[in-house]
Parts: C-alpha cells; structure tokens; sequence
C-alpha cells in the first residue's frame, strides 16, 4: 500500500497496474494533452511545408477536433502497450530494469503510430481543404485508397518511440534523480520534463519533418527519395523546420502525459 504522501514514480508502481487501468490513464491524459498542445502543432506542420505561420483561431484549432479524438485511443494504446510489453516479456523480474522499462516504451510508440499516422494524414490535410475529419479522410480514401491514410508510418513510428520513452520513462527517471535538489515535486517534473523532452524533440525531429512532407506530397514519395531531396535542397538544417513549436509541444507533451500518468498512477495503486 501506497502512503498518500509518497512521491512515487510511474517506473516504480506500474507493474501494479492492469492493462485496463494503463488503458484508463492514457486515455485521460491524452484528451487532455491533445487540447493544450493542437496549436503548437499545427504551427509546426506550417513550418515543415514553408508556409506562413498564422496565429488566426481558425487555423490553428483547425482540426483539433480529430486531434482530440485521436489522442485518445493513441495515448491509451502508448501506455496499455507498455504495460502488455512488461507483461510479456518481463513478468520473470520483480521490478523491471530502466533498461527493460526502455525498450517496452519504445516498442509501444512504434506500435501506436498505426493509429498516429492515418490521424494526423487527416489533420494535416484539414490544414489544406474545407471539411470535417471523416470527410477529408473519405476524400483522401477516394483519391488514393485506403493505404493513402498510413503514408509516411515508417518515418511515423520512429518519431513516436522517442516521444513514448521520453513521457513513459525518461520524464519519471530524471525527475526522480533531480527530486533531491529541488525545491519541490513541481519544480522536478517541469525540470525533468523540459530535458527528456528537449532530448526527444532532437532525436526524432528529422523523422517527423520526413513524415510531414510524405504526408503532404502531391503523390507517394520515399522516405529515402525525400531525404536526398531536403538534404540537397537545405542541408541539414532542412530536416530541423519547425524545430520551436515542436519542441515546444513535446515538452509540454512530456510534462502532461508523464505528470498525469504518475499521478492517475499513483491513485490507482493505492
């Protein structure tokens, strides 16, 4: 049993957990998520495609709705698949090693970009015609097929695993080495949050632009194909549009789904 004023950590108590109660956590913090940081999304994408930023309500709330309802079903499936991971592969051990806590963060996110990536093809697209989620994804159906709404998975997964392993383990572990020397448990879990947050937006920035511009082409485009051409194009720096808001999002990202997870964890395991 958990004393009410203990600071525990989402590594240390979700063995704990049941994939219904992991289920339960993502979802909730994934509405909330996805309500504060559409906008610094959506700034990010205008970027990636060299159009001009707007901070018109009409635009950057545009599609927050298939946002909303994505990051739902997305975030649950991030934590749930976690949870599935530890059960699978280390129900042998106590208490799983970061290590092992690592490498299960890192296969959820590349499991939930199944969901992430037919999502944000619709939401992205929202940015670029008239019409509701379901209508833009019917459209694009129609122009393409149904293996239209999954262009750019590849490139997708590898940007969600870091995102997935910075909220899910990164976040707690920093956050519980750090506690010591701050001044309260805020001040961690926004220190925390900023570094591991700062860390993914680096690590899978390239991956996200790629996926970005796949998404937005005109007709499909290999992610090798696209490579060439930004490098060529912009050098290295072209992989990197975008970089502020993006970062902006997953630190903010980082600090609510991993905050909210360890408290709705922590309530849960009591």
């Amino acid at each position: 049993m958990l004393e009410e004023n203990e600071s525990t950590s989402y590594v240390d108590v979700q063995k704990k957990l049941t994939i219904q109660q992991s289920l339960l956590c993502g979802s909730i913090a994934g509405a909330i998520e996805a309500n504060l940081s559409h906008p610094l999304w959506v700034l990010k994408t205008r970027a990636q495609q060299q159009k001009p930023l707007s901070l018109h309500p009409s635009i950057i709330y545009r599609g927050i709705s298939s946002n909303v309802a994505s990051m739902v079903p997305l975030t649950a499936t991030q934590v749930g698949l976690h949870q599935l991971c530890q059960d699978l592969f280390f129900s042998h051990v106590t208490t799983p090693s970061t290590a092992q806590e690592a490498a299960s963060a890192y296969l959820s996110g590349a499991g939930a970009a199944l969901i992430a990536c037919p999502t944000e093809m619709v939401m992205t697209h929202q940015g670029k015609q008239v019409g509701n989620g379901y209508a833009v994804a019917k459209e694009l159906v129609k122009q393409g097929g149904w293996k239209t709404l999954w262009r750019g998975l590849p490139a997708t997964a590898l940007r969600d695993s870091p995102f997935t392993l910075s909220f899910l383990v990164a976040m707690p572990y920093m956050k519980k080495q750090i506690q010591p020397y701050c001044v309260g448990e805020a001040d961690a879990t926004a220190y925390a949050g900023i570094s591991s947050g700062m860390i993914s937006t680096l690590a899978s920035q390239g991956f996200d632009t790629v996926k970005t511009l796949q998404q937005t082409a005109s007709k499909p485009v290999s992610a090798y194909t696209l490579v060439k051409q930004i490098y060529q194009a912009q050098g290295v720096s072209g992989f990197f549009k975008g970089t502020v808001p993006r970062s902006l999002s997953v630190i903010s990202g980082t600090i609510v789904l991993g905050g909210l997870t360890e408290k709705l964890t922590s309530y849960m395991c009591k």
